[in-house]
């Protein structure tokens, strides 16, 4: 079961608000990053003990400890770090969080990543260890300017430190923002080592942080292949849509209901994996397998899913001209396309639905 989550300190500074919107959005967690406008591992004794309190009387739990760890250059001071860490460590503990995410060090413009392997590779089997000895695991994010921005680097820092208490977390647009697209270029690789997504998107041509599927995160592929192969853990909206800065990002609570919206819209609902278009488990609990006819970048050609067909299939189709809605597509098993020539590209409902029905007929 997918449970979604969010940066609250998105919505305000005053934790009693960001509660409040979160609540009311039908959310039962939240990522903890500030309060106050003071990040979660500045807060005093007092701060923590009324942030607790405020958190019960909404019912709120933490999905995730949304630290700086690791936000520094890789060649600054360690030590004082590693005792923020193991903060980190007792803040979590504070919340009956199980996860703290981290980042692999910002690397000085005009130096080259990798001649910083080894040290990142170094504090980061510092921090895992960290994780290790506090029963926590540690979310890696990747992240534009630090060491672990591309798939590459990021697969090399988990399986180079090897450990459970040292995982990934996914974020669509940052990768946007350093030329990768996430699902086509990232998804795979990443997969076996994924255990919480961060959402927000991304134009390609500009970097500009969007609402959950209006740029170039390949939401809709991923959140379709994380269902499809039994993801079970939290979406934690962080939508950036009015600041964003190094330690983070706001977007008030117009923009963060419009992030969440967007992202509801794609097919996720709060606490549980979205049910398929128009009722998909309704059909799928008597064997149907649900077929959209649309035009996507993942669609198969008709007559190749006609040649090995499910036993059973309900067709979805939309409408003219708009045809399918992105939330309707993320709910499918399979997005099939009609191959045509001669310049069309698509046919009406009545002939698209007669063509597909003719090539599925049993017999």
């Amino acid at each position: 079961m997918w449970t979604l989550s969010g940066f609250s300190d998105e919505i305000s500074p005053d934790l009693q608000e960001q509660c409040e919107l979160v609540s009311r959005l039908g959310l039962t967690h939240l990522e903890f990053r500030s309060a106050w406008q003071t990040n979660v591992l500045d807060l005093d004794e007092a701060q923590l003990a009324r942030a607790k309190e405020i958190l019960d009387s909404h019912g709120l739990r933490v999905s995730s400890i949304g630290s700086p760890i690791g936000k520094i250059r890789i060649d600054e001071p360690f030590d004082p770090h590693v005792q923020r860490a193991q903060h980190a460590v007792q803040v979590a503990h504070h919340f009956g969080a199980r996860y703290i995410r981290v980042f692999s060090f910002f690397i000085r413009p005009g130096d080259d990543p990798d001649a910083h392997r080894d040290e990142v590779l170094s504090r980061m089997r510092v921090l895992a260890q960290v994780a290790a000895d506090g029963d926590v695991i540690m979310l890696h994010e990747n992240e534009k300017e630090i060491y672990g921005d591309i798939p590459r680097r990021c697969v090399d820092i988990l399986e180079s430190v090897g450990s459970p208490n040292l995982r990934a977390a996914w974020d669509a647009a940052n990768f946007v923002q350093v030329g990768v697209r996430p699902f086509t270029e990232a998804y795979a690789q990443i997969r076996p080592l994924l255990e919480y997504v961060q959402i927000k998107d991304a134009y390609l041509s500009t970097g500009e942080v969007v609402a959950a599927g209006r740029g170039d995160g390949e939401l809709v592929a991923t959140i379709r292949a994380l269902r499809e192969d039994g993801f079970d853990g939290f979406f934690s909206l962080e939508p950036h849509l009015s600041q964003t800065h190094e330690l983070g990002g706001f977007s008030g609570p117009e923009l963060f209901t419009e992030a969440f919206e967007a992202f509801t819209g794609l097919g996720h609902s709060p606490g549980r994996a979205h049910p398929g278009p128009a009722g998909g488990d309704g059909v799928r609990d008597n064997g149907v397998s649900v077929a959209a006819l649309a035009l996507s970048d993942d669609s198969v050609a008709l007559d190749a899913y006609a040649a090995d067909p499910p036993e059973r299939v309900a067709l979805v189709l939309g409408t003219e001209g708009d045809g399918l809605a992105s939330r309707t597509l993320a709910g499918v098993d399979t997005v099939v396309r009609i191959p045509m020539g001669g310049g069309v590209d698509s046919l009406n409902v009545a002939a698209a639905g007669a063509v597909a029905a003719w090539a599925l007929r049993v017999g």
